[in-house]
């Protein structure tokens, strides 16, 4: 799973940022992003799953790694967060020292709050989009991908017109149906090639 990381965000979208959603504490979110990623997560899951990056010197290394999208330069903290699949909450981790937000409204820490299909989460300067799928869908627990430039693009004119929220929603709905295409046009030369095994016993 080696996608390009969009690191750098445009002007564009940088001005079509959904800042909109105030909370009470009258904050709002980080203009400049550094990542948009779509979590896809198993809907049977029942474990845990923590959220952070990887710490070499302590050997943490959490379930969902951020580190790889660059989550250390874009303030995501080791041991940023917790998921509870089950109750689909999450959990901010009392030691998270960045800014956290969910569908844009501040988030404090040691509070247990929803995590919703199509919920996003704004982790110091990393936008996580969470999507509950069905087992079939992912090859593990969970699958992480970065949006490609392409992509945010597109983000970025659907927020202008919705918000954020709407504009993540019907992006992953759209890579996960060129990701299913895409996926059935590779399976199919691999069954004719065992078919053809099978037929010709090579």
């Amino acid at each position: 799973m080696s996608y390009e990381i969009t690191r750098n965000v445009t002007a564009e979208l940088e001005s079509k940022f959904d800042t909109g959603e105030l909370n009470r504490e009258g904050l709002l979110p980080p203009k400049r992003i550094d990542s948009y990623l779509l979590l896809m997560i198993d809907e049977e899951l029942r474990r845990p799953l923590a959220v952070g990056r990887r710490d070499l010197v302590t050997r943490y290394i959490p379930d969902i790694d951020l580190q790889p999208y660059g989550g250390r330069n874009s303030g995501v903290s080791r041991k940023h967060l917790t998921i509870d699949c089950e109750g689909r909450t999450f959990e901010l981790a009392e030691a998270t020292t960045n800014q956290s937000y969910r569908n844009g409204v501040w988030l404090r820490k040691g509070q247990v709050y929803p995590l919703e299909d199509g919920d996003y989460l704004i982790l110091g300067q990393l936008v996580l989009n969470a999507r509950y799928v069905s087992r079939n869908e992912v090859n593990h627990d969970f699958e992480i991908y970065s949006y490609p430039q392409g992509t945010v693009a597109t983000i970025a004119d659907l927020a202008s017109k919705t918000s954020l929220r709407d504009a993540l929603f019907t992006a992953s709905r759209i890579f996960r149906a060129e990701r299913h295409i895409k996926q059935a046009s590779l399976d199919e030369p691999m069954r004719a090639f065992y078919i053809g095994k099978d037929t010709f016993r090579l």
